[in-house]
């Protein structure tokens, strides 16, 4: 069984650690890699954590895939977040779990063909 493992976190947006200057009104993009637990390898998946307030003040058509809806920003709920999210994303290959993370999050491979 594999067992997907948060290695790293970033945002081209904002320092890890820092918050931005609206915590309840902001959208931040954020890239993670992830691999399998105690081994090496991983791949990058991403998703925007935004706001309700921020979606209510910048109202567009939007599909919601690839979202993390948060009343306000935090490193900690993100990492919270993220973390559940892959306690229900083991399988018996990577093929299977990186499917399974594809539903919620953007994968770097989503669209790649051989």
């Amino acid at each position: 069984m594999i067992i997907p493992e948060l290695k790293s976190i970033f945002s081209p947006d904002l320092e890890y650690g820092q918050l931005p200057n609206k915590k309840e009104n902001c959208s931040v993009f954020i890239e993670l890699t992830i691999g399998p637990k105690d081994k090496k390898g991983e791949e990058i998946f991403s998703f925007t954590a935004i706001t309700p307030k921020f979606i209510l003040d910048n109202l567009s058509i939007n599909w919601g895939r690839g979202y993390l809806i948060l009343k306000e920003f935090s490193w900690e709920e993100i990492e919270k977040s993220v973390t559940r999210l892959l306690n229900h994303c083991s399988g018996k290959n990577w093929d299977e779990v990186s499917a399974k993370l594809n539903k919620e999050l953007r994968w770097e491979f989503e669209n790649y063909q051989n």
